[in-house]
């Protein structure tokens, strides 16, 4: 019941993403799509944080906020790769130190472990890259958010709709 909910809520965005020039046909690959949805978030970056650290951390599945699929890994990938090639971004690896643990709470959030808050403090991580990806049929949803790490404020957003 709760996946067909998700499903028809999904597949209400059709008229948006029509309307932004998407069409079924027409769905973006994973690669140029996360390419695309990482500058638009740059270009929305206050200057103020244009010399912050970030770290990416793999996109949870929607569903099930404990699991990350391929393209969860693809996009937030891609995107760390372009907000640091294209646009001068310094990108921390917290793979390196083994901290990136993440757990769920009680109303579904995705949050950082104590582990990886304490990694990323002493590391000097101003932000994370954090998302979530819904699998529909052929397409996946994509929701990506820059957090700002002391105080959890949601400092850029997007979403976007890739093939498979």
């Amino acid at each position: 019941m709760m996946a067909t909910r998700r499903s028809l809520a999904l597949m209400s965005l059709a008229p948006l993403l029509a309307a932004c020039g998407f069409s079924a046909s027409a769905i973006p690959e994973p690669l140029s799509a996360a390419n695309n949805a990482a500058d638009s978030m740059a270009s929305r970056l206050p200057a103020s944080l244009r010399a912050a650290t970030f770290a990416a951390t793999p996109f949870a599945d929607a569903e099930d906020i404990n699991q990350v699929s391929a393209i969860g890994r693809l996009v937030s990938e891609q995107m760390a790769n372009r907000l640091v090639a294209a646009h001068g971004i310094r990108l921390t690896e917290i793979r390196m130190a083994n901290a990136l643990i993440m757990d769920s709470q009680v109303r579904g959030e995705l949050v950082l472990s104590r582990a990886a808050r304490e990694h990323a403090k002493i590391a000097g991580i101003d932000l994370f890259l954090l998302g979530t990806v819904s699998r529909v049929g052929p397409r996946s949803y994509v929701n990506a958010r820059l957090v700002r790490f002391v105080d959890g404020s949601v400092i850029g957003a997007t979403s976007f709709v890739v093939s498979g």
